[in-house]
Formats: C-alpha cells, sequence, structure tokens
C-alpha cells in the first residue's frame, strides 16, 4: 500500500489526518525539530496502520510531501 503524505508545521498538536483512503495530512507542533520530522511520522504511521516501523518504507520527493509505502 502506498500512501501520500502532506506536512503542515508549528501547529499546536501532533497528529496524522485522513484526507482520503491514500492521502493524509500530518500536522507538526512546534516542538518537533527538522531533524526528526521522518521519525515523527513514521511513528504517527505505525500508529495508524497497526504496522511495525520495519515495515513502512519513506521517500521524501521535497520538505512538505512524504511518500509512504507499507508492506
Amino acid at each position: 500500500m502506498i500512501i501520500q503524505i502532506r506536512i503542515k508545521k508549528n501547529c499546536p498538536k501532533t497528529y496524522l489526518e485522513k484526507i482520503t483512503r491514500d492521502r493524509f495530512m500530518a500536522y507538526l507542533s512546534r516542538t518537533v525539530d527538522e531533524n526528526e520530522i521522518n521519525n515523527v511520522i513514521l511513528r504517527l504511521v505505525s500508529k495508524e496502520f497497526f504496522t511495525p516501523p520495519q515495515k513502512i518504507t519513506l521517500d521524501a520527493p521535497d520538505p512538505e510531501n512524504r511518500i509512504i509505502e507499507i508492506a
């Protein structure tokens, strides 16, 4: 399964919102550092799909979008 995630920073809290079946919006709080964005997204996707992080592949075509492949 492949999903697309758009990132919005400086929000009050960190969470993942489902837009369509394969598109999500990741809202990241102000405390999330630029270096740990990928780790936070992996944790959110892992929790949403009940999948261990080892089965999730993350690709970042640009700073605001991520493409996730779940094995």
